[in-house]
């Protein structure tokens, strides 16, 4: 298993004193999802001086190559109360962080978004690194989140592809919990929630 280090942007943008962040970020390719690539190269460091989202970059601890990136932020949801059964665990899970709606259409919860998520492809061979271990990164910040503040659910938008929904739903153990349109990407999304342990 590659050793690695998760580091908070912010702290790399207090340290940075002659532009070289931008550079190294510079390095990161994600050609099957131009945006995540495009937010790390252009967007990441404002939203983080902003404090919109932060951004955490994994870096290889011998090499100091970037394996991928994640970005959290907050984020109110609505959860449908559909046809479809959810476990009796679920709803005891989901009553502990929601509330249900006065119309008892809906669960209605602060949650932690994951707002992107991906890794680099411009990295050698020899390091080994799976998406999977990217999610144990962003869960081992969000755990220390949680710890201070509290809180237990985590969701994400996806795009409807046969390897993210095998990869969500069966490696990384989201499940389906709703659909949105998105007019930037001009596509539905599938929305995926997990709980904190």
């Amino acid at each position: 298993m590659t050793k690695r280090n998760i580091v908070n942007i912010l702290d790399l943008i207090d340290s940075d004193e002659d532009g070289a962040l931008k550079v190294a970020l510079s390095y990161f390719r994600c050609s099957k999802n131009k945006d995540v690539e495009r937010f790390l190269h252009e967007n990441a460091i404002d939203f983080a001086t902003q404090k919109k989202s932060i951004t955490y970059i994994v870096f290889d601890d011998e090499s100091a190559y970037i394996l991928g990136y994640f970005t959290l932020t907050h984020k109110s949801i609505e959860i449908p109360i559909t046809e479809k059964k959810y476990s009796k665990n679920t709803i005891k899970r989901l009553s502990k962080f929601a509330q249900q709606n006065n119309e008892g259409t809906a669960w209605s919860a602060s949650a932690f978004l994951i707002a992107q998520f991906a890794k680099n492809e411009n990295i050698p061979e020899n390091i080994e690194f799976s998406g999977a271990e990217l999610m144990d990164d962003a869960f081992d910040v969000l755990f220390d989140v949680q710890h201070k503040i509290g809180g237990g659910i985590v969701y994400l938008d996806a795009i409807e592809e046969p390897h993210l929904k095998e990869f969500y739903e069966n490696t990384v153990h989201y499940f389906e919990f709703g659909r949105r349109y998105s007019s930037k990407l001009n596509k539905e999304l599938v929305q995926y929630m997990r709980f904190l342990k």
